[in-house]
């Protein structure tokens, strides 16, 4: 079986405007340069576990949880907290509260993290207070944690059609809902981080970081006074959005992450033309739940939706669909996935033969349609690169095999 292109599996190489994959053809190690754009800076967790600041054009490669590495590739993305390190000047009332700034090493590895100590009455970080939010549109709202004295916080989006509060236990490492994820990065940080859908009717709410004494109560009142507990907090974000996305810094203004694109043209050539297979390993960061998002991690096509291999994170599953003359000769969205977690996928091709492995699992067979000539690949994103359709993947892994291998062999190369 000739293997005839590699990308990932911990072999990075990465330029500005580019991230190199490998063609061993006939043992000949050739670099394919798979095109990059991100018309700004972004940040991802470098090999030692520290948020690092990638410049504008430069691939991110994250090892958030993987010491291997993933290409990280993220829709456009606002941070509307415009000083995300010093949250002093948004206490509520600074009265009740005593900062002490560069107390502890921050998750960037600079001393820079905030400690904050309230002194026995309320404390509150009002990120927003009676700001105009967007009705019908997802807020998510994070924050850096780490204990000193005390390991309780909330965050909530309140005052607003839609609205709630989400609490947070640093020691258990766990969040009172659903709509709360916590996320460890190492050295007693965690990145605590709750959605709202803002709905039409009170748009004027409050985006609030609370630290609290208990996780006990259910919802806001008087009994949540720090009383000299000890926190330290650092990089919050609200963003528009039903998940949180990788930390956006600002100092004195709201900053835009642009959105990341990575594809490549002309590769007929390792594209295996009559069979073959494709094996794409991710980490699908947010599954779509629901007909309003419509996002895809990988395209193989011609330049058009009429000859095309895709993968698409669509209502709570995945569509694996290959079209040839603008008619489907496979199609499958049987598999739904975790949020967060990493799945290996082979689709296996030839005329009248077709077969989906995820996981060393079978998805589906097929055993009648043609194969379409495809040149090019899309990251993250359909064959026109469509700012609605940007997924939010971390690709760990992919592979060309211009010969179909046997089912067997795709469990193996499948198997987690």
């Amino acid at each position: 079986m000739a293997n005839t292109l590699k990308f990932g599996n911990g072999q990075w190489a990465t330029g500005n405007g580019t991230a190199l994959a490998y063609n061993d053809e006939n043992a000949n190690f050739k670099p394919l340069p798979f095109d990059f754009t991100r018309a700004s800076s972004g940040t991802t967790v470098n090999q030692s576990g520290l948020i690092e600041t990638v410049g504008s054009g430069i691939p991110r490669i994250d090892f958030q949880g993987n010491t291997k590495g993933a290409l990280l590739l993220e829709p456009s993305r606002t941070n509307e907290v415009t000083n995300s390190v010093d949250l002093l000047e948004y206490f509520n009332n600074t009265a009740t509260v005593t900062d002490t700034a560069n107390s502890t090493t921050s998750p960037n590895g600079n001393k820079t993290a905030y400690k904050y100590q309230g002194n026995g009455t309320f404390t509150s970080v009002r990120l927003f207070e009676n700001r105009s939010f967007t009705e019908n549109t997802d807020y998510c709202l994070s924050v850096f944690a780490k204990a000193g004295t005390n390991n309780f916080l909330q965050l909530g989006i309140l005052g607003v059609s839609g609205g709630r509060t989400v609490y947070f236990d640093l020691s258990s490492v766990s969040a009172s809902s659903e709509f709360g994820k916590i996320e460890n990065y190492g050295n007693g940080w965690f990145r605590c981080s709750m959605i709202a859908s803002v709905t039409s009717g009170d748009l004027a709410g409050n985006a609030n970081i609370y630290i609290t004494k208990s996780v006990s109560v259910t919802s806001f009142d008087s009994n949540l006074e720090a009383q000299n507990a000890t926190m330290f907090l650092w990089g919050a974000q609200l963003e528009a959005g039903s998940y949180a996305t990788s930390y956006i810094p600002t100092s004195g203004s709201a900053v835009t992450r642009v959105r990341d694109l990575s594809d490549t043209q002309n590769l007929s050539h390792v594209i295996g033309q009559t069979e073959g297979v494709i094996f794409y390993d991710a980490i699908l960061v947010h599954k779509s739940t629901s007909t309003s998002e419509d996002l895809f991690e990988l395209s193989i096509d011609d330049g058009s939706a009429n000859n095309a291999f895709f993968i698409n994170n669509y209502n709570n599953t995945l569509t694996v669909l290959l079209k040839s003359g603008g008619s489907t000769s496979f199609s499958n969205n049987s598999f739904n996935p975790t949020e967060g977690a990493r799945y290996k996928l082979g689709f296996a091709y030839k005329q009248n033969d077709f077969a989906l492995y995820i996981n060393g699992n079978q998805i589906a067979t097929d055993s009648s349609g043609t194969v379409p000539s495809m040149n090019q690949i899309t990251f993250g994103n359909y064959y026109d690169n469509r700012v609605n359709f940007q997924s939010n993947v971390k690709v760990n892994d992919f592979k060309l095999y211009n010969t179909r291998l046997t089912n067997s062999e795709l469990a193996a190369l499948t198997q987690v």
